[in-house]
């Protein structure tokens, strides 16, 4: 809950391109971004759909940056309320290693390696500069794809959107006037912006299909109630009160780094809109 998963997202919109009874898609994101790669998946099948002739419209809540932005883009037509904060178009790349908290624990790597990048990427060693320029290469790769893509669907050019994008963050009213969504409006007026698109007339109803839960997101909750009943008792009761204050910052920087699982470690995620 909270957060989109590419391939469940992209199973939703599957399903709706297969479902003859579905005629249009409004879709809901309120997204600060995350993984490049699950943002592609995403945008592929918003892609699909378009081409099978059912129109997509994508309604943006408070937040549509960077990978909510990303998956917005393909849309027949992007609606933003006023204050959405959205735009955010850029990409960085992160690699965490460890090899100094490693070293604190007496623990070191070493080896031989029949390639100049043997063990490059490794987390337990730093990476040298070959490995940097490699990582460097690929983001700016990537926020030319996105910066490109953008481009195509918006009807500009590459050197149009790298004007407004470069990871700045344009409220729905600026945005608008950037060219980056087409209108301003609230979810009801999405909704009749695709039907209007699809032809429907007034003879139409809405569903909202609810995510599926499976036995991982049952077990999660399971398991930290669990931790939470066997860790409360053995700590002092008058350490109690001060546990959240103390441990929200860590908790939520936890939760937000949590959700970076990119496997090429490229992401599209809007730093400035994590305002909480």
């Amino acid at each position: 809950p909270g957060v989109v998963g590419s391939d469940t997202l992209a199973w939703q919109l599957r399903e709706a391109r297969k479902d003859d009874s579905v005629k249009a898609v409004v879709l809901r994101i309120d997204s600060p971004g995350g993984s490049v790669f699950a943002s592609e998946v995403i945008r592929r099948e918003v892609r699909a759909l378009r081409d099978a002739g059912k129109p997509v419209v994508a309604s943006m809540s408070g937040l549509a940056a960077s990978g909510g932005y990303y998956i917005a883009m393909d849309a027949d037509r992007i609606v933003a309320s006023p204050a959405t904060l959205t735009g955010s178009i850029g990409v960085f790349g992160m690699m965490p290693t460890f090899q100094r908290t490693l070293e604190k624990l007496g623990v070191h790597s070493d080896g031989l390696g029949t390639t100049a990048l043997s063990g490059a990427f490794r987390p337990d060693r730093p990476l040298d500069e070959a490995a940097r320029g490699l990582a460097q290469q690929f983001v700016e790769a990537t926020y030319r794809d996105f910066i490109g893509r953008v481009a195509k669907a918006r009807g500009k050019t590459p050197e149009q959107v790298d004007a407004i994008a470069q990871g700045r963050v344009w409220a729905g009213a600026d945005a608008l006037g950037l060219g980056l969504v087409d209108e301003l409006g609230d979810s009801r007026r999405a909704i009749e912006l695709a039907a209007e698109l699809a032809k429907l007339g007034d003879d139409y109803t809405v569903d909202h299909p609810v995510p599926r839960g499976g036995l991982g997101d049952m077990l999660g909750l399971r398991v930290r109630v669990a931790l939470a009943s066997l860790v409360a008792p053995l700590l002092p009761q008058d350490l109690l009160p001060l546990l959240p204050a103390a441990l929200s910052p860590i908790v939520a920087e936890a939760q937000r780094l949590s959700r970076l699982t990119d496997p090429r470690s490229v992401y599209a995620y809007c730093l400035a809109c994590s305002l909480d």
